[in-house]
């Protein structure tokens, strides 16, 4: 289950995930504003994923001249956050690629521009088996190496048969509580 980030609480649940993570990764922190942020909730209850889906106009600069040559009148939106806490990867990290393929199918997003650290590139391509464009070599984007990709996610979701780990998961409506671990100055 998911819900997208609409109150400033929710927007500090969304922060603290990823500043979690990007510290673990040592990554770069970073802010987009005009971007829509979505919370995964784990099946204890607990907020432990993140997913954020960016027009191109509102991308990092850097993204948007490093894919502007490959992506000319293509459908694309950015996904330049999916974060999930160490204790929920697998089953939320899941969650957040299907929520990924949701949001696209429901924009109209035919292709999914991102950098992706080695790892997570590899889980793409082998675990999930998407399909997808490297671009070019790593580059170091967030005080790390990162594979640039274009993913066809409309090949995902017009197949969807194709891909067993995809589901689409429900969003929540109502209010949920802050998770124990989040500090809100």
């Amino acid at each position: 289950m998911y819900k997208q980030v609409r109150t400033a609480s929710e927007l500090a649940i969304f922060y603290s995930i990823v500043d979690f993570v990007w510290a673990e990764k040592s990554y770069a922190r970073e802010r987009f504003e005009g971007t829509d942020k979505f919370l995964l909730q784990a099946e204890d209850g607990e907020w432990g994923a993140v997913l954020e889906a960016s027009p191109l106009e509102k991308s990092d600069p850097i993204i948007r001249e490093l894919f502007s040559p490959y992506i000319r009148d293509l459908s694309v939106v950015d996904i330049p956050t999916i974060a999930v806490l160490p204790q929920y990867r697998g089953s939320l990290g899941t969650k957040a690629i299907s929520l990924s393929v949701k949001y696209c199918e429901e924009h109209g997003y035919e292709h999914v521009i991102s950098v992706n650290n080695p790892v997570f590139f590899r889980a793409l391509k082998i675990t999930y088996k998407m399909p997808l464009t490297r671009i070019d070599q790593a580059i170091n984007y967030k005080g790390s190496p990162f594979i640039p990709a274009i993913l066809h996610i409309s090949r995902i979701y017009r197949n969807k048969s194709d891909y067993p780990w995809l589901f689409y998961p429900q969003e929540i409506n109502e209010k949920r509580r802050l998770p124990r671990w989040t500090v809100i100055s």
